[in-house]
């Protein structure tokens, strides 16, 4: 029996109708969640046994999220903002040379490597990318925009082009979800979902064997929701969802230890113990999940304000922050991966969270305010990292035709904003 789809959009129809329609048991209508007529218990708090091992996926990363951030901040200043760029550059340089090398080998470049033309190509985008880079500091509003630059828009084999793609994702979901849970008026929550597969030394092979098993999952729920199925699954618990995939190295295999990291929109956390089941089932080769609620969900009320983006942007970068950046790889693994997963979708949706649009350039989205005064920094890469080559203080057009000064407030912060500068 087809069932009825959400529709978010639709003004015609109250949230709470729309939640009920996407999930036809809410009301009780169509199958029970589980089999025998009962919903399957609530899970959510740590299964032992399940949670172990997993734990090593995030160890290293919830104390980082907390230190610095891979994406771009609106409030972040100029200088904080190149000092970031100045590494990513460096790695960039680090796998143009390696390329370089490999060109150099001619036609003795073995074909798993490429051949000559596209190394040459791909190293000589990395050689331009991030040059210069033009910014604006809009410093009556306190925030800065990246305006123009030089970009290779390869984010797999440059960190810089990664980070930039990186805060696109990062704003254009963070603000989906948003709207998302706050139509949901507190009735569901945000979930952090791990799955893994067995670690194999064929990475094209384990990308083929992770996606599909992550299809199995997505049609089990897509048919349950839809009422064209009565087999239960953990994953009918989500309304929406985006996932993100990861390749590293194992610790210690040392062989390719894929990851799926996605972000659920549950009306209860799935049952951990019970995921680990079906996954395991499905996939034949890995039983270790990991379910945990997103930190800010104990901070978000049910009224949006300004700083419900920023609370869940906090959960995001966890969730999304090596989906694109791949500079935690030897270089020759970096090229291998870029090689077999460039083109491939790493980033997938589903429910209200399906067709996002992400802003495909690699620049800032332009200030509310267009009348803000700015200065306009242009940052050349030397030596190693970012200077600022020039400098100038643009004033909106309408002002100065009018011969507008500046009120004593913006007059203090131009003058600050100067004193900073030469200091």
């Amino acid at each position: 029996m087809e069932g009825s789809r959400v529709h978010p959009t639709d003004p015609t129809r109250e949230p709470e109708a729309r939640l009920s329609a996407s999930l036809p048991w809410m009301n009780g209508q169509g199958p029970s969640p589980a089999p025998g007529g009962t919903r399957p218990p609530s899970g959510g708090g740590p299964a032992e046994g399940i949670f172990g091992p997993s734990d090593l996926i995030h160890a290293d990363k919830v104390a980082s999220a907390e230190k610095t951030s891979t994406y771009d901040s609106p409030s972040e200043g100029i200088a904080e903002r190149l000092e970031r760029y100045s590494p990513a550059r460096k790695r960039a340089a680090g796998m143009r040379d390696y390329l370089a090398e490999l060109a150099a080998l001619g036609h003795l470049l073995p074909a798993h490597l490429g051949n000559r033309a596209d190394v040459e190509y791909r190293a000589g985008k990395l050689e331009r990318c991030g040059c210069w880079l033009l910014l604006r500091d809009y410093f009556t509003l306190g925030q800065t925009r990246l305006v123009d630059g030089r970009f290779c828009n390869q984010p797999l084999l440059c960190p810089l082009c990664a980070i930039r793609r990186g805060s696109k994702l990062l704003r254009a979901y963070v603000e989906k979800l948003a709207t998302v849970l706050y139509e949901c008026q507190g009735r569901y929550g945000a979930f952090l979902i791990t799955l893994t597969v067995r670690d194999g030394v064929d990475l094209g092979e384990r990308f083929k064997h992770l996606r599909r098993s992550l299809w199995v999952l997505n049609e089990r729920r897509r048919k349950f929701q839809n009422r064209q199925s009565k087999q239960w699954t953990e994953a009918a618990r989500a309304l929406a969802g985006v996932g993100f995939l990861e390749f590293k190295r194992g610790r210690g295999s040392g062989q390719w230890h894929p990851h799926y990291h996605g972000g659920w929109v549950c009306s209860e956390a799935p049952d951990a113990a019970a995921l680990s089941r079906e996954w395991l089932a499905i996939t034949g080769d890995s039983f270790i999940v990991d379910v945990r609620p997103f930190r800010s969900m104990g901070q978000l009320g049910g009224c949006p304000t300004a700083e419900w983006p920023q609370l869940l942007a906090s959960d995001f970068v966890e969730l999304a922050k090596y989906a694109l950046k791949f500079s935690d790889l030897s270089l020759a693994d970096n090229w291998e991966a870029f090689r077999l997963l460039s083109g491939r979708r790493l980033v997938d949706a589903f429910g209200w969270l399906r067709g996002v649009e992400v802003d495909p350039s690699l620049t800032d989205e332009p200030v509310e305010d267009g009348d803000a005064p700015y200065f306009e920094i242009l940052a050349r890469h030397l030596a190693g990292s970012y200077v600022q080559s020039s400098r100038r203080l643009v004033m909106p057009e309408d002002e100065r035709a009018a011969a507008v000064e500046l009120d004593a407030g913006q007059a203090a912060a131009v003058a600050a904003a100067e004193v900073s500068f030469f200091r």
